[in-house]
């Protein structure tokens, strides 16, 4: 009998391992997972996830940041009969890595797998900002985290969270001049040494020579690329706008576009125009421009003639009241007008036989009747230096010469035709 009922007993274990068995896989792992999903939910580790060997776990999958490896075990962990060795955490990080700008300071921030990934990644870095301080001291390291496959940026062979960064730290190619009390002071970003030493010597071409501070301009091969650094565009168009005795100040950027602020005459806003169009593409160019007649108008402008100073503010005095006008579409010089040269004669021969002086002709905005293509402009200033001339004036220091007119915003008052029907002397 006894040995029946051991007989029996040996049978029925295989029948209790199956049935075991069988309320593990159903019931109990079903449950032990769902517990461990819930929780990991809750902790927002959504990527992670738990494979039960009976009651040995194995979690895989991928964390965030690096200690959610750690969160992740500690909650498995948590659960009563679960069991989790170290070497059964296969959960992995992607390397994350940000930069944060602080005046000429460079911060990374993130975390990578070794210090030779962090000094990599310093080094590339290094090379795409080489004009500022770069920092790493906040990139942790963890050798759980995985760096992704080879990438290439710019010929350097790197992975893609590296190259991701390199991408958001490039500079903008951008150039910005401003004028500091007569020296031009020069920021931004150009592709290439050539293009920024031509445009340093464009500002700094004769006859002006202007001086230039460009410690804060740096050629970057690694800048964005924008249309108007290709060629030499750029170069021509600074030659022409700092051409002028009063330059004013010019930015460019491929967001906002070309800024150009200074006084021109309308023939050089013409040209700046003209020489921006390769430079601008679809951008609009936002001028603040200040038209004058001439270059003798700009307030920075000295003339050549040699004369001392004293002398030269009464002759510029006295030309300013002293503006001879005329009816329209005439260069007949009228009685009441020709009495205001009396002044001018002595002054101009006072000036000495070197000194020369422009008669300066003009008519209303938009042209006179009988006056195209400049002419009555032109007669005007010759009518009043063959006046000069009779009275005493030696005609070979004086030039005529006939200016656009200054168009002023709005409507033209009858007043604005009247002063504008005139000649004017300038000290050339």
């Amino acid at each position: 009998m006894r040995l029946l009922i051991v007989l029996f007993s040996l049978l029925l274990v295989p029948v209790f391992a199956l049935v075991l068995e069988w309320r593990f896989e159903n019931v109990q792992r079903p449950h032990l997972e769902e517990q461990c999903r819930l929780l990991l939910d809750k902790a927002d580790l959504r990527a992670v996830t738990v494979s039960l060997d009976h009651f040995h776990a194995r979690l895989t999958g991928l964390g965030r940041q690096p200690n959610d490896r750690d969160t992740a075990a500690q909650i498995v962990r948590s659960i009563r009969g679960v069991q989790l060795l170290d070497e059964d955490n296969r959960v992995v990080v992607p390397a994350q890595l940000t930069a944060k700008f602080a005046d000429d300071r460079l911060q990374i921030e993130g975390w990578v797998d070794t210090e030779k990934s962090r000094r990599e990644v310093m080094l590339l870095v290094a090379r795409f900002r080489p004009e500022m301080l770069v920092s790493a001291d906040d990139v942790r390291l963890s050798r759980h985290v995985v760096m992704g496959p080879e990438a290439e940026i710019d010929g350097f062979k790197t992975t893609p969270k590296v190259a991701e960064l390199l991408n958001s730290i490039r500079p903008p190619s951008a150039l910005s001049v401003t004028n500091d009390a007569g020296v031009f002071r020069l920021r931004g970003y150009l592709p290439s040494e050539k293009l920024r030493s031509d445009s340093i010597a464009a500002i700094q071409a004769k006859p002006w020579e202007w001086k230039v501070e460009a410690s804060k301009l740096y050629a970057n091969t690694h800048a964005v690329p924008a249309s108007f650094t290709q060629g030499d565009a750029l170069a021509a168009f600074l030659r022409r706008f700092f051409d002028t005795p009063s330059p004013g100040e010019f930015s460019i950027d491929a967001r906002k576009g070309p800024h150009m602020k200074a006084y021109a005459t309308p023939s050089m806003e013409a040209d700046w125009r003209r020489l921006l169009l390769p430079l601008s593409g679809a951008a609009r160019v936002q001028a603040e421009i200040t038209l004058l007649p001439s270059l003798m108008h700009f307030p920075g402008f000295r003339p050549q003639s040699q004369i001392e100073e004293d002398l030269l503010q009464r002759l510029r005095a006295v030309f300013k009241m002293q503006t001879i006008h005329f009816d329209k579409s005439s260069s007949r010089l009228l009685p009441s007008e020709q009495v205001k040269l009396g002044p001018l004669v002595f002054l101009i021969n006072a000036a000495g036989p070197d000194a020369r002086f422009i008669v300066a002709g003009y008519d209303e905005p938009g042209g006179e009747p009988g006056g195209g293509g400049g002419r009555l402009r032109a007669a005007r200033a010759e009518t009043v230096r063959t006046a000069l001339a009779q009275m005493g004036v030696r005609k070979e220091v004086l030039e005529a010469q006939g200016f656009d007119a200054v168009r002023s915003p709005g409507v033209i008052s009858e007043e604005v035709r009247r002063e504008s029907r005139r000649v004017e002397l300038l000290v050339k």
